[in-house]
């Protein structure tokens, strides 16, 4: 039997369904439609660039993604940046192999590479699976964004629901994103049901932080 990470390259090579990249700009949401048979994608601020970011912290040509066809997976190479490219937090040296749900960070845009396909690829455990919660919802690269902000004045709060602590409002949502606060109250909207919620504003937004590091969704070493 082959082991279990060449077994999950070949079934990789064999999926038809491509990843894409996710991300948020002064325009909403955007997306770029990954194909393996293409050319690397460029990520940076020259006007050439494939995913191209108005973002001072971002170089020319900063990153670049690409397939990789013996391993069966996609990957990222810095580009020689000034401020570095990360993936889940940590600063790439070399090249980084992806996953679904990894982000990207290039100077303040987070760019999460969404390939549902790369999740039923993985071989099962021989080992049962333990009850516990349901999984964390699907989210895009612009929600975590706004989720981690939400969270971050509760990083040592072991309990946001009876904290003192207020989370930030709307305005200064929209200040450290650099969205409009429609742009804030929009990204709440489709927040608040994947969660389960509904009810009053005020006590929403405390579960909402509360149920964001419950699930996993954000990580208090990450902020």
């Amino acid at each position: 039997m082959l082991p279990d990470d060449v077994r999950t390259n070949e079934l990789a090579r064999s999926s038809g369904r491509d990843p894409r990249l996710l991300w948020n700009d002064s325009d909403g949401e955007q997306e770029l439609q990954l194909r393996r048979k293409g050319p690397p994608i460029m990520i940076g601020r020259a006007s050439g660039a494939d995913l191209r970011l108005i973002d001072s912290l971002v170089s020319r040509h900063h990153a670049e993604v690409s397939y990789a066809a013996d391993i069966g997976n996609w990957q990222i190479r810095d580009g020689g940046s000034r401020n570095g490219t990360f993936v889940a937090g940590e600063r790439i040296r070399s090249t980084r192999v992806l996953d679904h749900g990894d982000h990207i960070r290039c100077g303040k845009t987070v760019i999460e590479l969404d390939w549902p396909d790369r999740v039923r690829m993985r071989p099962p455990s021989s080992q049962p699976d333990t009850v516990g919660a349901p999984p964390p919802p699907a989210l895009s690269a612009g929600e975590i964004e706004l989720l981690r902000e939400l969270c971050r004045p509760f990083r040592r709060s072991n309990d946001p629901r009876t904290a003192s602590l207020a989370p930030p409002s709307n305005p200064a949502l929209a200040e450290s994103l650099h969205l409009t606060e429609d742009g804030v109250r929009g990204r709440l909207k489709r927040l608040y049901p994947k969660f389960g919620l509904d009810g009053q504003e005020a006590d929403k937004r405390h579960e909402l932080v509360a149920l964001a590091f419950e699930s996993g969704s954000v990580r208090r070493d990450e902020l």
